[in-house]
Protein backbone atom coordinates (compact mmCIF):
# COMPACT_ATOMS: atom_id res chain seq x y z
CA UNK A 1 0.00 0.00 0.00
CA UNK A 2 3.05 2.40 0.75
CA UNK A 3 4.27 2.01 -2.43
CA UNK A 4 0.93 2.51 -4.59
CA UNK A 5 1.14 6.17 -2.51
CA UNK A 6 4.47 6.98 -3.58
CA UNK A 7 3.69 6.53 -7.16
CA UNK A 8 0.59 8.35 -6.54
CA UNK A 9 2.44 11.38 -5.17
CA UNK A 10 4.99 11.20 -7.56
CA UNK A 11 2.55 11.27 -10.27
CA UNK A 12 0.71 14.46 -8.91
CA UNK A 13 3.81 16.30 -8.73
CA UNK A 14 4.83 16.09 -12.34
CA UNK A 15 7.90 14.28 -13.83
CA UNK A 16 10.85 13.31 -12.09
CA UNK A 17 13.34 13.06 -14.49
CA UNK A 18 15.60 16.27 -15.50
CA UNK A 19 14.30 18.70 -18.09
CA UNK A 20 11.88 15.97 -19.50
CA UNK A 21 10.59 18.57 -22.61
CA UNK A 22 14.39 19.10 -23.99
CA UNK A 23 14.47 14.66 -23.40
CA UNK A 24 10.86 14.53 -24.87
CA UNK A 25 12.89 16.73 -28.37
CA UNK A 26 15.50 14.11 -28.32
CA UNK A 27 14.44 10.94 -28.33
CA UNK A 28 14.99 10.31 -24.82
CA UNK A 29 18.46 12.34 -24.48
CA UNK A 30 20.00 15.16 -22.99
CA UNK A 31 20.75 18.27 -26.01
CA UNK A 32 24.89 18.30 -24.87
CA UNK A 33 24.93 14.32 -25.62
CA UNK A 34 23.68 14.62 -29.08
CA UNK A 35 26.10 13.85 -31.79
CA UNK A 36 23.96 13.53 -34.67
CA UNK A 37 19.90 14.15 -35.02
CA UNK A 38 18.31 13.16 -38.27
CA UNK A 39 14.98 14.82 -39.11
CA UNK A 40 11.44 12.35 -39.38
CA UNK A 41 11.58 13.54 -43.48
CA UNK A 42 15.46 12.47 -44.27
CA UNK A 43 15.37 9.11 -41.80
CA UNK A 44 12.40 8.06 -43.61
CA UNK A 45 14.47 9.02 -47.16
CA UNK A 46 16.22 5.55 -48.54
CA UNK A 47 19.45 7.68 -49.60
CA UNK A 48 20.08 7.79 -45.65
CA UNK A 49 19.92 4.40 -44.67
CA UNK A 50 22.42 4.37 -47.45
CA UNK A 51 25.01 6.54 -46.04
CA UNK A 52 23.97 5.73 -41.97
CA UNK A 53 26.73 2.68 -41.86
CA UNK A 54 29.49 4.86 -43.16
CA UNK A 55 28.45 8.06 -40.75
CA UNK A 56 28.36 5.33 -38.02
CA UNK A 57 31.27 3.68 -38.30
CA UNK A 58 32.72 7.37 -38.38
CA UNK A 59 31.49 8.81 -35.26
CA UNK A 60 32.12 5.44 -33.74
CA UNK A 61 35.89 6.24 -34.21
CA UNK A 62 35.33 9.55 -32.02
CA UNK A 63 32.56 8.39 -29.58
CA UNK A 64 33.09 4.68 -28.63
CA UNK A 65 29.70 4.49 -26.51
CA UNK A 66 27.68 5.22 -29.40
CA UNK A 67 23.77 4.94 -28.46
CA UNK A 68 20.84 5.24 -31.33
CA UNK A 69 16.94 6.50 -30.67
CA UNK A 70 14.72 5.52 -33.16
CA UNK A 71 11.45 7.18 -33.29
CA UNK A 72 8.60 5.28 -33.16
CA UNK A 73 7.39 7.64 -36.05
CA UNK A 74 9.26 6.50 -38.12
CA UNK A 75 8.07 3.23 -41.17
CA UNK A 76 7.93 0.24 -39.10
CA UNK A 77 10.48 -1.29 -42.25
CA UNK A 78 13.06 1.96 -41.78
CA UNK A 79 12.60 1.30 -37.94
CA UNK A 80 14.20 -2.27 -38.02
CA UNK A 81 16.98 -1.57 -40.71
CA UNK A 82 17.98 1.34 -38.12
CA UNK A 83 17.77 -0.75 -35.34
CA UNK A 84 19.90 -3.64 -37.60
CA UNK A 85 22.85 -1.48 -38.75
CA UNK A 86 23.10 -0.02 -35.32
CA UNK A 87 23.47 -3.22 -34.09
CA UNK A 88 25.93 -3.91 -36.50
CA UNK A 89 27.94 -1.08 -36.14
CA UNK A 90 27.93 -2.25 -32.31
CA UNK A 91 26.08 0.87 -30.90
CA UNK A 92 23.19 0.83 -28.34
CA UNK A 93 19.58 1.24 -30.17
CA UNK A 94 16.58 1.96 -28.66
CA UNK A 95 13.35 2.40 -30.27
CA UNK A 96 11.70 5.17 -28.11
CA UNK A 97 8.33 4.34 -27.16
CA UNK A 98 7.12 8.00 -25.83
CA UNK A 99 3.44 8.94 -26.54
CA UNK A 100 4.10 12.57 -25.04
CA UNK A 101 7.31 12.46 -27.35
CA UNK A 102 7.15 15.76 -29.72
CA UNK A 103 9.92 15.44 -31.64
CA UNK A 104 10.85 16.54 -34.76
CA UNK A 105 13.72 13.72 -35.04
CA UNK A 106 13.57 10.23 -36.32
CA UNK A 107 16.68 9.32 -35.04
CA UNK A 108 19.29 10.72 -32.94
CA UNK A 109 23.12 9.22 -31.85
CA UNK A 110 24.44 10.25 -28.51
CA UNK A 111 27.11 9.64 -26.38
CA UNK A 112 26.62 8.60 -22.59
CA UNK A 113 28.36 11.97 -21.67
CA UNK A 114 28.02 15.98 -22.85
CA UNK A 115 30.10 16.45 -26.12
CA UNK A 116 31.45 19.07 -28.00
CA UNK A 117 30.28 18.71 -31.50
CA UNK A 118 30.10 21.74 -34.02
CA UNK A 119 26.81 20.36 -35.99
CA UNK A 120 24.61 17.96 -35.16
CA UNK A 121 22.72 17.90 -38.26
CA UNK A 122 23.08 15.34 -40.67
CA UNK A 123 24.26 17.33 -43.53
CA UNK A 124 27.81 18.08 -41.68
CA UNK A 125 28.01 13.98 -41.82
CA UNK A 126 27.51 13.72 -45.84
CA UNK A 127 30.39 14.04 -48.69
CA UNK A 128 29.83 17.64 -50.22
CA UNK A 129 27.55 16.41 -53.29
CA UNK A 130 25.43 14.33 -51.34
CA UNK A 131 22.16 16.30 -50.07
CA UNK A 132 19.21 14.64 -47.93
CA UNK A 133 16.42 17.14 -48.40
CA UNK A 134 12.95 16.97 -50.05
CA UNK A 135 12.85 17.45 -53.07
CA UNK A 136 11.47 21.11 -54.97
CA UNK A 137 9.95 21.55 -57.68
CA UNK A 138 10.45 24.48 -59.84
CA UNK A 139 7.70 27.21 -59.68
CA UNK A 140 6.53 28.24 -63.67
CA UNK A 141 5.76 31.79 -64.45
CA UNK A 142 2.50 33.01 -65.39
CA UNK A 143 4.28 33.35 -69.08
CA UNK A 144 5.71 30.20 -69.19
CA UNK A 145 2.48 28.21 -68.40
CA UNK A 146 0.53 30.39 -70.70
CA UNK A 147 3.41 30.19 -73.66
CA UNK A 148 4.54 26.50 -72.35
CA UNK A 149 8.25 27.65 -72.35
Amino acid sequence: MEHLDKKILEASAGERRLNPDQQRIYLGTFAERVILAIEEEQADQDLTLDVFPQILAQLKGDFPNLSVKISPKLTLNHQMTYLKLSQQAKATATIVNETTAKSPYGIVVHHDRAVTVSSTDLSAYLPEKTAIAPEQTQKKSFFKKLFGH
